[in-house]
């Protein structure tokens, strides 16, 4: 071709350029329709790819069936979280006959906001003794579940033909239904000055949670924290209401410590990688392979990625973790409209840091509460700085998950406070002298801010007032929760 037939195929292409300017700019759009979308599909293939190679070479599991495959097999008799279903079962059964609803039982002033004073009604008392002694053997069988070494329940979600998910609760209410239990069996001991029985109670709720330990999905691990906030609350009552030996105290604050230390998020948040990544899967075949589920490679790989990142952080120390696992709630939150998916994936990890910090901190104030009873024991007087339980009550001062600062600690005439930056336990007595805690509280105690400790809210709230009640002070059993 000669370089005048070059002149003359620009010249025109340029008249057609011309002649239809509309036309061109359609062309150019459909162009541009037609490629950005194999852009973004290839872009988002690359990206998952990377991620996925990350995954994997970190050894974690990326598929639900991968999450299922490390999961242990126990048999039934052996499985804790079985033998909490066959006897939780029936008193719930039980309380829901003579209250209308199986979530209610009276604990003895704790309620799902927790509320300071603890006044005791005696036909509540005589109500809880009652249900107590009609379920015995139930009981019974709840505590000698929580001496079994391993539980695993089946998963809280399960994937249908489409991939959508189905909660299945049951087991999780189930279980917080014998943590209620069992913290109404140890209240009601504690009351009645049954030392050696509160303590074991004690000791058999904090064994509960490792049926949950390994649950899979953020619903069992939301589950055990509102568990770990309520043992916390009943421990620090118990505390003050039993007369416990140091050798009992000493084993409830190494209990607290060994539930404390297996509160981490991690294998939940890996267990939603592999659900959301299996899920992905069955809605793209389920879908034939369709363009729409081909661009959304990306927000797949972006789930993938926050929640990968989320797990990784949870493996820090916790106020670091807690940190990064927001950064990642941060991220979530500001998405645009064209991840639509990505945010319906990821549930709040905020919200999960939040639940976690509230439940590691009531555990550290209710270990540090049983230390302040030892000293007290040991000394005949209530320290009056908490580092004069180190290092013969404790290790070290425990810090609030929440700024890394040790725990607030305050000793006055009338009694003592224990806080982090989000919760406060007071310990009050009617006696300057603070050795005799066993007058009756006063009628007109304010009420403080409540938290709920089963729905993650936040906000300063008083744990308890403590003090060994006087049937006579009575107003408010049963309580609900």
């Amino acid at each position: 071709m000669t370089a005048a037939d070059d002149r003359h195929a620009d010249n025109h292409a340029s008249g057609f350029f011309r002649r239809h300017p509309i036309g061109t700019i359609v062309l150019v759009l459909l162009t541009l329709l037609i490629s950005l979308p194999v852009v973004v599909y290839l872009h988002g293939r690359m990206r998952l790819a990377a991620v996925t190679a990350r995954i994997r070479a970190a050894g974690q599991p990326l598929t639900w069936e991968e999450v299922l495959a490390v999961l242990p097999t126990i048999p039934d008799e052996q499985n804790m979280a079985v033998q909490i279903d066959k006897y939780a079962t029936p008193i719930r059964i039980c309380v829901n006959a003579t209250s209308g609803r199986g979530e209610d039982l009276p604990l003895l002033g704790i309620r799902r906001s927790p509320a300071p004073g603890l006044r005791l009604d005696p036909g509540g008392i005589e109500t809880s003794k009652q249900l107590l002694e009609t379920n015995a053997p139930n009981v019974e069988g709840l505590m000698a579940a929580a001496e079994l070494s391993e539980g695993q329940y089946p998963p809280p979600f399960d994937l249908d033909s489409h991939g959508v998910p189905a909660l299945n609760d049951h087991v999780l209410t189930l279980h917080r239904f014998a943590v209620k239990t069992l913290c109404l069996k140890a209240l009601v001991e504690a009351n009645l000055n049954q030392a050696n029985p509160a303590h074991t109670t004690l000791v058999a709720l904090t064994r509960l949670d490792r049926a949950l330990a390994k649950s899979p999905t953020l619903v069992a691990v939301l589950t055990r924290y509102a568990c770990a906030s309520v043992i916390g609350e009943t421990a620090i009552r118990c505390v003050a209401l039993a007369d416990l030996s140091d050798m009992q105290l000493q084993n409830l604050q190494r209990q607290f410590e060994e539930l404390e230390g297996n509160l981490s998020p991690a294998w939940a948040f890996r267990s939603e990688v592999g659900y959301n990544e299996s899920s992905w899967e069955r809605l793209a075949d389920s879908q034939g392979g369709k363009p729409v589920f081909l661009l959304l490679s990306y927000d797949r790989a972006l789930t993938l990625e926050l929640m990968s990142r989320a797990a990784d952080a949870a493996e820090l120390p916790i106020q670091q973790a807690v940190a990064e696992i927001r950064n990642v709630g941060q991220e979530r939150d500001g998405l645009p409209f064209y991840y639509p998916l990505t945010r319906i994936a990821i549930s709040s990890p905020a919200h999960v840091a939040e639940a976690w910090t509230r439940a590691v901190a009531e555990l550290r104030i209710a270990r540090t509460t049983v230390a302040i009873k030892r000293f007290h024991l040991a000394h005949g007087r209530w320290p009056d700085r908490l580092d004069e339980l180190v290092p013969e009550f404790m290790d070290r001062i425990p810090v609030d998950p929440s700024d890394g600062q040790p725990l607030r600690y305050t000793l006055t005439d009338t009694g003592l406070e224990i806080r982090s930056s989000t919760i406060s336990c007071d310990w009050r007595f009617s006696d300057p002298s603070l050795d005799n805690p066993t007058t009756q509280p006063s009628a007109s105690q304010p009420a403080s801010a409540s938290t709920d400790a089963f729905s993650g809210n936040n906000g300063p709230s008083a744990v308890s007032y403590i003090r060994r009640p006087d049937v006579a002070d009575v107003r408010t059993l049963p309580r609900k929760i």
